[in-house]
């Protein structure tokens, strides 16, 4: 890349200074001012109507609930939390209005058996005070406007057009644990529910990515099920995902997509590449490209694709004639069935002649 991005030269002689900071008043959260005994009234109906009406959920080991801030206000997330008790925080978002007026949520998954924990914040809130004469958990349930039972906006962290509401798309799943005891409750739940998933996953500190096949109601479904559900977010761009993988990741990609390729043994159509050649080594190719069906036009340019170092242009193009976009079926979990196989002529005139109107194009751009 030292031709097309030219690098900085720094010149001159470095100056040293003292680094000092530029602190500022901590003045704590900015919350709204709230009527004790109203508010403490508001939240625990809204929080034991939540409970009502998901009493019948298919999930009896919890609930997901969101908790809203007041609008340009601080939502204090931290302390919807108690990981002893298994109150775990899922996500946290933002969202404004038209008028650009923004709100924090947090979305918390409590468990059933500590249904009580935060209406005995709200009672002491309501009628307890601190030794400083405050109201106990002050600043936690001031900075809570509203209660609500989580829906899939909740966990939504992407951009709400890309919400697969009609039919099926690709979507990554953010579990809130790499633990492989959770990881498998999740394939159970989405097999449970007829949803096609991808075998693998990536692992991040707590967080396990899996890339899903649904619909807005699958989603739903899934947060009605499993406990683990920490985001769901659109799979943009499939191609990327797999290219940043580690190589030995990409070979277990690879092996997978081997597993559940079924070759008709039966079938008579051949496609002829006149290009500069394949490596038919790789895994994905072999079955479809035998070493008698590799030629030259020259005997002496050899068969082989190999111009330039990651210039093997005929070996990418037979990838494309065997399976047509590798992304959709490396994502899946069903048989791939292939009906024809491949012949390749190494016909590096091609290549020339692609290399002329590369240069003919720069020609005329400098004009």
């Amino acid at each position: 890349y030292v031709m097309e991005y030219p690098h900085i030269f720094l010149t001159g002689q470095p100056v040293a200074s003292k680094y000092s900071s530029k602190g500022r008043p901590n003045k704590g959260p900015k919350l709204p001012v709230r009527d004790r005994n109203l508010h403490s009234k508001k939240l625990l109906n809204e929080y034991n109507q939540l409970w009502k009406t998901n009493g019948d959920s298919k999930m009896p080991s919890g609930v997901y609930i969101e908790f809203s801030g007041g609008p340009e206000h601080d939502l204090l997330t931290e302390s919807l939390e108690n990981r002893r008790s298994g109150i775990r925080l899922r996500n946290i978002q933002s969202t404004s209005d038209d008028e650009g007026v923004t709100t924090q949520h947090a979305t918390v998954y409590v468990p059933a058996s500590r249904k009580s924990w935060f209406p005995k914040k709200l009672t002491q809130y309501a009628f307890e005070n601190t030794k400083k004469d405050k109201p106990k958990n002050d600043t936690l349930v001031r900075s809570v406007e509203c209660i609500r039972a989580a829906a899939l906006d909740s966990f939504w962290t992407d951009s709400p057009e890309f919400i697969p509401l009609d039919s099926p798309q690709w979507c990554e799943v953010w579990l809130s644990s790499t633990e492989e005891e959770d990881v498998q409750h999740f394939h159970q739940d989405v097999d449970t529910l007829d949803i096609q998933y991808s075998p693998f996953s990536l692992s991040f500190p707590e967080r396990t990515v899996i890339l899903i096949y649904a619909t807005a109601q699958d989603l739903i479904a899934l947060t009605a099920t499993n406990p683990n559900i920490a985001e769901f977010r659109a799979v943009h761009d499939p191609v990327h995902f797999f290219m940043n993988l580690e190589n030995k990741e990409q070979a277990e990609w690879v092996a997978n997509l081997a597993s559940r390729i079924v070759k008709d043994e039966s079938a008579n159509v051949s496609i002829c590449l006149l290009d500069t050649g394949v490596n038919n080594g790789h895994t994905l190719l072999a079955p479809f490209l035998s070493d008698s069906d590799l030629h030259a036009f020259d005997s002496q340019w050899g068969v082989n694709d190999y111009i330039q170092p990651h210039q093997q242009h005929g070996t990418l193009v037979s990838g494309i004639a065997v399976y047509g976009d590798l992304s959709q079926i490396l994502s899946s979990n069903t048989p791939v069935v292939v009906k024809h196989c491949l012949e390749s002529v190494n016909n590096i005139l091609c290549l020339v002649f692609d290399l002329y109107l590369e240069c003919a194009s720069k020609t005329r751009n400098n004009y």
